[in-house]
C-alpha cells in the first residue's frame, strides 16, 4: 500500500487485503515481480502463456525461463514445454455463463435506450457531437461508465466512412444519420448500430435503400439458433442484399453469380456480425464455429 497515494486516489487493495477480501492465496508487489516468478516456474512441467502476441511479454517470459535454466546444477529444473493458452481460454469465453448474459444483456438495454434517446433528440440538434453527447449521457445514467469502442455518429456521407469518429459535422435536415455506438456494462460490450433520418421522415430512395437493409436483417435474425453455423447469417444477409440491388437496378445479372462476383462488396464490404463478450470484438477464430 502507498498511504501518500491513497490520499489522491482513495484506498489501495494492496497484498494482504487482496489475499483476505478477494481469496488469492499469496500476493505481491508488482515491483516485485521479477523475483517472484522465477521461483514459481520452478520445477514445473509446463507454462501456459500468451505467446507471440506482445513482444515485450515473450521477451520478459524469457528472462524469467532463462532466471530458472541458470539454476540446473542447483537441481532445479525448468518446465519443459509451453503451450499457447489462447486455445484454452478462448473457448471458454465463447461460452457465456448465465450471469455473464444478464450483464450482456443489460448492457444492450442500455445501449438501445441511448440510441432511441439520440432518435428523439435528433430534430433538436445542429452537430454529430451533441447527439453522441446524449448517448454518453444515457450510458452514464445508468451506471456504465466507459463506451464499448468510440462512438460514430455520423450525418450524411460520413456515414459512408465505415469507422467516422470525428463526430463534429453538421446536421442538415434531408440526411440520414447512422449512429454505431455500445456501452461497456460491468466489463461486458454492446454493439448496437442503427440509422434513420434526421427530419423523422424517410425520402423515397432513403426508404427503398433502408427496407433493403432491414430485410438482410431479418432474413439473418431468423435463422439465429443453437449449432447454426455463424457464417450462414452472413450469407443470408449477402443473399437479400444483393437481390434488393438488382431489385433498384443499381447491380445486373444472375443472383447466384452477382454472389459469387462478390458483386455486393462496394455497398457491403464487411461480415455480418462478430463475437460479443468482455471485448466489442470478443476473441476467438470464426472458421466451422457455430
Amino acid at each position: 500500500r502507498d498511504i501518500r497515494m491513497e490520499l489522491w486516489t482513495g484506498a489501495i487493495v494492496g497484498q494482504k487485503r487482496a489475499v483476505s477480501e478477494h481469496g488469492f492465496d499469496q500476493a505481491f508487489a508488482i515491483d516485485d515481480i521479477d523475483d517472484h516468478l522465477p521461483l514459481l516456474l520452478q520445477n514445473r512441467q509446463q507454462i501456459f502463456a500468451p505467446l507471440g502476441k506482445m513482444d515485450d511479454f515473450d521477451k520478459q517470459l524469457m528472462f524469467w525461463y532463462k532466471d530458472v535454466q541458470n539454476k540446473i546444477r542447483q537441481g532445479v529444473n525448468p518446465p519443459g514445454q509451453f503451450h499457447e493458452l489462447s486455445h484454452i481460454l478462448h473457448p471458454l469465453r465463447w461460452q457465456k455463463h448465465a450471469t455473464e448474459i444478464a450483464l450482456m444483456r443489460k448492457a444492450a438495454e442500455i445501449s438501445a435506450q441511448a440510441h432511441i434517446r439520440a432518435m428523439q433528440m435528433a430534430g433538436r440538434v445542429h452537430y454529430e457531437y451533441e447527439l453522441e453527447a446524449e448517448l454518453w449521457h444515457e450510458f452514464i445514467r445508468h451506471g456504465a461508465r466507459y463506451t464499448a469502442y468510440d462512438s460514430i455518429v455520423a450525418a450524411g456521407k460520413n456515414a459512408c466512412v465505415l469507422h467516422y469518429t470525428a463526430n463534429d459535422a453538421k446536421i442538415n435536415p434531408a440526411d440520414l444519420i447512422l449512429i454505431d455506438a455500445g456501452c461497456e456494462y460491468q466489463h461486458y460490450a454492446a454493439d448496437i448500430t442503427r440509422t434513420f433520418p434526421a427530419s423523422g421522415r424517410f425520402s423515397g430512395e432513403q426508404r427503398a435503400v433502408y427496407e433493403i437493409v432491414l430485410a438482410a436483417q431479418h432474413a439473418a435474425m431468423a435463422l439465429i439458433k443453437p449449432g447454426c453455423p455463424w457464417n450462414d447469417l452472413h450469407t443470408a444477409a449477402v443473399r437479400v442484399t444483393t437481390q434488393g440491388l438488382k431489385d433498384l437496378d443499381i447491380l445486373h445479372g444472375d443472383l447466384d453469380g452477382l454472389i459469387e462476383q462478390a458483386a455486393y462488396k462496394d455497398f457491403y464490404m464487411h461480415k455480418s456480425g462478430h463475437w460479443l463478450g468482455m471485448d466489442v470484438h470478443d476473441v476467438g477464430p470464426y472458421k466451422d464455429c457455430q
